[in-house]
């Protein structure tokens, strides 16, 4: 620890700070993890109900089409009152036969849903609630054609949900819609009892964390030195981090149960249902004389009924003596087969000795005559327990390093007391730790939400026009601190530091409201503004309040906490977008955004004060246009910018940025597991960095390291020529974050280690560097938007080969400097 710390007992008030900083990470990790849960849980449910409404409106939507071929109007169509009865009576018979609802008495009586026939214009025609008849349902824009028309969107109500089926005409155009909607109370039964179990349990990890904490803090030796009078940060940091790893482990380990149980009940509520609905088509074969072995194509029924739900391995129809006489299968072909079964399950419907497994029996004339026995997928079952335990783990990564930030704050508000000053270049950093994390909570699907926006600009290529957003965002950041520079010469950080806040929040907001494709051009270009504001006060900051030989240090605190910041915002963004959608990303980036000013006013006030008294008025040497050509044009300055820094760039906002999140959607990973893949890369810089740094500062020759960087960064695209997949750009994204940590470790001591940048200045070559990163961060977005269009596979390995050419080029261009 500092020296700082020394001669200072942990007392009362530091402990209690300590204990409620803690206390507030753990609940809020806690929440988080609570809350992808069962938004996890909320997507299921509501997936289950609309493809099992879907079945049963899918009878009703086969007759209406088959009269209208026979050329009754929708419009004046006798009789359609007893076939919206039929289907409203299957939609709550079926749900009343399940034990689900049936648990809970009052929940049944409260669930409202409804089947009607819908007009063109959204008018209800025919409903089987009357008060519905004449009011306006919402419906899908646009024609419905092809395979998919099956797969309807859900429509979200004010007070409902609602599935819009097309009914079809002899032309296969659209004549009306059948419309089933239901209550959202419906899911927030399920949701409820869900947040009870975890709030319950939840409190009980919250308080045994406190206790824990509370006993650590008074039993645990924290101090150190022969008197121990010398606060242990380390201790205190371990103690503090050791005591949120266990309650969120401990609360992971519940969540996942309950998940499980969870996702079981619902799955085998949904092959009840299932089979309750073939159960009555077979019944009515049945009395009609057929026998159940001789039933004319059953397999293609269950076929259409298990084809949409992949959680549904298998359903079979089974004679009395357990034999199969149909399967269908999602893994296997259609076939009808028969075999004998060894074993013999309960006839119970829901106590069936295996849980995946659900058996109903099939009665005419109250005897049994077979089975119907449908088998939930444990492959999906594990798929979804895995997907769960990743965003737990990668909650789990997320409190460590937020945990960090406030355990940062702790210590600076104690080093305050113990020198007696109220300002420390350490404060700056918990606000660009959240500012990072709130910018940063879109990087992983930016890209994505652009290619689902209208887009009024046809005349520019698909893949090019979902770059601009980024481009955009790159090129107003080096306005912004451009712009920044001046601003804070002349009026101290704190006032482009609030510019700054203000227009990225407000970018964020106009992405979240953003109509169509431009307006989210327009936004990102905000936001980029104000972040070039506020990165450059916030180093203005550290490097004001440091003293000379703490200046490095300063600002590679300022930028650990920035990369900790975009670490946790890209991952905790993929997540949110995956349970909540897109939009709602962006909101929560924006008040996290706007929580800064909170921040600063509390901890910040003494500086923003000192700020508006102090200016740096030393004037600045004027540099001549050709002393700026003479040091772009250095063979070692041009060689690093041209072969080293603008490629760098390039694949990192390039491809990483823009590339990824499109590439690994188009192979059908999830938005989770894509902010997971920035997660790494950033992982790589925060820890490896550091690493490398020591052995670069040993080195004479700075170079081998930057063309080490080019090679690695070559490897990382030239693996696609071998693998395409998921885990390839896994692999790729590490090494990135390998060659990035790699030249971020060499790059500012080798251009300060040039006697051309000690005669133009230290501060002047730097911002040429930076601007010159710029170019390819603003270029790699249309590089590889180009690269989509001719064939990503393929041209991924060529730029791997350019980079390697480069890399060595960059050693044959570039000298070594002479001492």
């Amino acid at each position: 620890m500092n020296n700082d710390l020394k001669n200072k007992k942990l007392t009362p008030l530091f402990k209690g700070k300590l204990i409620l900083l803690t206390t507030i990470m753990i609940l809020a990790a806690l929440s988080f993890n609570a809350f992808l849960t069962s938004a996890t849980l909320e997507k299921i449910y509501i997936k289950t109900i609309v493809s099992t409404y879907q079945i049963i409106g899918r009878d009703l939507q086969i007759s209406l089409e088959k009269a209208i071929r026979y050329g009754k109007k929708i419009d004046k169509f006798v009789g359609i009152e007893y076939l919206l009865q039929d289907t409203y009576q299957k939609m709550n018979n079926n749900r009343e036969s399940s034990r689900f609802y049936s648990s809970n008495t009052d929940a049944v009586s409260r669930i409202k849903n409804y089947v009607a026939i819908a007009l063109m214009d959204g008018t209800i025609k025919y409903c089987s609630d009357p008060e519905l008849i004449g009011t306006k349902s919402m419906l899908p824009h646009g024609e419905s054609n092809g395979p998919q028309e099956i797969k309807q969107i859900l429509q979200k109500e004010q007070k409902r949900y609602v599935i819009p089926l097309p009914i079809k005409g002899p032309n296969k155009g659209t004549r009306a819609f059948v419309v089933i909607g239901f209550d959202r109370d419906h899911i927030k039964e399920l949701l409820n009892s869900i947040h009870k179990r975890y709030v319950k349990t939840g409190g009980m990890i919250l308080l045994c964390g406190v206790i824990l904490l509370t006993l650590t803090t008074n039993i645990i030796p924290l101090t150190k030195g022969d008197n121990g009078l010398e606060l242990s940060r380390k201790r205190i940091m371990t103690a503090s981090l050791a005591i949120i790893i266990l309650s969120q482990i401990a609360f992971s380990v519940y969540s996942n149960k309950a998940f499980y149980s969870y996702y079981l009940q619902i799955n085998r509520e949904k092959a009840v249902i299932l089979n309750h609905i073939l159960k009555d088509k077979i019944e009515f074969l049945l009395k009609k004389g057929l026998t159940i072995d001789r039933l004319f194509k059953v397999e293609n029924m269950m076929h259409g009924m298990i084809d949409p739900s992949p959680e549904i391995q298998k359903m079979e129809l089974r004679s009395k003596n357990n034999e199969i006489l149909y399967r269908a299968d999602n893994d296997q072909e259609k076939n009808a087969i028969k075999t004998d079964v060894t074993h013999k399950e309960s006839t119970d419907e829901l106590h069936a000795g295996n849980p995946y497994d659900v058996k109903t029996r099939i009665i005419q004339q109250n005897e049994i005559q077979g089975y119907l026995m449908t088998t939930i997928s444990k492959t999906e079952v594990r798929s979804q327990i895995r997907s769960i335990s990743l965003d737990s783990l990668t909650v789990l990564i997320i409190s460590i390093l937020f945990s960090f930030e406030l355990l940062i704050i702790i210590f600076q508000m104690l080093n305050r007391t113990i020198k007696n000053t109220q300002i420390h270049y350490g404060d700056i950093r918990p606000a660009a730790f959240i500012f990072s994390f709130g910018i940063d909570i879109c990087v992983s699907f930016l890209p994505l939400y652009m290619d689902k926006l209208p887009n009024p600009v046809s005349w520019i290529p698909k893949d090019i026009f979902t770059a601009l957003p980024i481009s955009v965002e790159m090129l107003f950041e080096g306005v912004g601190i451009f712009m920044a520079g001046a601003w804070l010469d002349k009026r101290g950080w704190h006032e482009p530091f609030f510019c700054g806040i203000a227009l990225t929040g407000i970018g964020l907001l106009h992405s979240w409201l953003a109509p169509d494709a431009v307006h989210l051009i327009v936004s990102r270009g905000i936001a980029g503004l104000g972040y070039g504001f506020v990165i450059l006060s916030a180093q203005g900051f550290a490097i004001s309040y440091s003293k000379a030989d703490e200046k490095s240090h300063s600002l590679t605190q300022l930028y650990a906490g920035l990369y900790a910041g975009s670490i946790c915002g890209g991952a905790a963004g993929a997540m949110i977008a995956e349970k909540l959608g897109f939009r709602s990303v962006f909101l929560v980036g924006a008040l996290l955004l706007f929580s800064i000013l909170i921040y600063v006013f509390i901890f910040m006030g003494d500086s923003i004060k000192k700020s508006r008294q102090d200016r740096i008025k030393e004037p600045t040497e004027s540099v001549s246009p050709l002393d700026l050509f003479k040091y772009c044009t250095n063979r070692n300055i041009l060689g690093l910018i041209t072969l080293i820094i603008i490629p760098a760039s390039i694949s990192l906002i390039g491809f990483l940025y823009y590339c990824c999140p499109i590439y690994l959607n188009q192979h059908n990973v999830s938005q989770s597991n894509i902010g997971r893949v920035f997660m790494l890369h950033g992982i790589c810089l925060v820890y490896i960095a550091p690493f490398i740094s020591k052995f670069v500062d040993r080195s004479p020759n700075k170079r081998v390291f930057l063309m080490l960087s080019g090679l690695v960064a070559g490897i990382a695209f030239m693996a696609y020529y071998f693998f395409q997949s998921f885990f390839v750009t896994l692999f790729s994204a590490v090494m990135l974050g390998v060659a990035g940590s790699l030249m971020y470790a060499a790059q500012t001591p080798y251009i300060l280690s040039m006697k051309i940048t000690q005669k133009l200045g230290e501060g002047r070559a730097l911002s040429i560097i930076s601007m010159a990163s710029r170019i390819g961060q603003v270029a790699g977005p249309f590089i590889f938007g180009w690269m989509f269009i001719f064939g990503i596979d393929k041209g991924l390995p060529i730029l791997g080969i350019i980079y390697v050419i480069a890399a060595i080029g960059f050693v044959l261009m570039t000298q070594k400097e002479k001492a």
